[in-house]
């Protein structure tokens, strides 16, 4: 049944790759039960992690979701991980058959205050010793009075 699914899956893609690319519009008659979605992209998760996708399948199961009707936003931490959803074409097409709504398309985007917060995380001893002077300033004049060095 399984690779009844996944066959069914390619052939939707591959004809939605020959025809001619197709515009979505908001259907203001469709409304999407957020249960029985989160149900369906677990599913596809756990179909991404049988096939040892660990990171795609994670990336799905953490990014934050919500529906205007038939358009579904999907709002991850980082490119990287915008760029494996993007990238992963049948993901679409099996929610749309698992919702039951032939119109249903997505926007992704990555939350730039996360990178903000990575960007800022101190890593070598230099930026830790800085960040911890920032905290408390007296830090450089105990190094002075103790006569210490910090050896980077």
């Amino acid at each position: 049944m399984q690779g009844e699914l996944d066959r069914r899956l390619e052939e939707a893609q591959a004809n939605q790759e020959e025809d001619e690319p197709q515009v979505y519009e908001i259907n203001p008659q469709v409304q999407v039960q957020e249960e029985l979605f989160q149900q369906s992209l677990k599913k596809y998760a756990e179909k991404l992690k049988s096939e040892n996708r660990m990171n795609l399948s994670s990336v799905l199961m953490n990014g934050k979701s919500r529906f205007e009707h038939n358009k579904w936003y999907f709002v991850v931490e980082n490119e990287l991980q915008l760029n494996l959803v993007d990238k992963e074409k049948a993901l679409l097409p099996y929610l749309r058959k698992e919702l039951g709504i032939r119109d249903l398309f997505g926007e992704l985007a990555y939350d730039a205050s996360q990178a903000e917060k990575l960007a800022s995380i101190p890593y070598t001893d230099e930026e830790k010793l800085k960040a911890m002077a920032e905290k408390n300033p007296s830090l450089y004049e105990f190094q002075k009075i103790f006569n210490t060095r910090i050896i980077y």
